[in-house]
């Protein structure tokens, strides 16, 4: 306790027949570990500096339409629909094909 209290000033912790703490020394092959170990944590969670993160820019997904129809005109009506009588049952569809490679 009295350490941690009088880091700062080592004559004190001199009186109470202590020493200040020393930091360790790093050798640059620590350094160089340290450095190639924090760039692969870096691309593992895919983690960007302020710049990379502002030259990305999002893209949306081309859909089927180019938006709504377009209102018909004040000119051009459409035609009015058939009138149905009785029951009738729907044109059927063709079976759908697939086209497999011929070997």
């Amino acid at each position: 306790m009295i350490q941690g209290m009088f880091t700062q000033s080592p004559d004190t912790l001199a009186a109470f027949g202590l020493k200040a703490p020393q930091a360790g020394k790093k050798t640059v092959a620590t350094k160089a570990q340290a450095l190639v170990k924090s760039e692969a944590t870096r691309q593992a969670r895919h983690t960007m500096g302020k710049r990379q993160k502002g030259q990305i820019k999002g893209e949306v997904p081309a859909t089927g339409t180019q938006g709504p129809a377009p209102a018909p005109t004040a000119g051009t009506q459409s035609p009015a629909p058939t009138p149905t009588t009785g029951t009738q049952s729907p044109a059927p569809t063709p079976p759908a094909t697939t086209s497999k490679p011929v070997a």
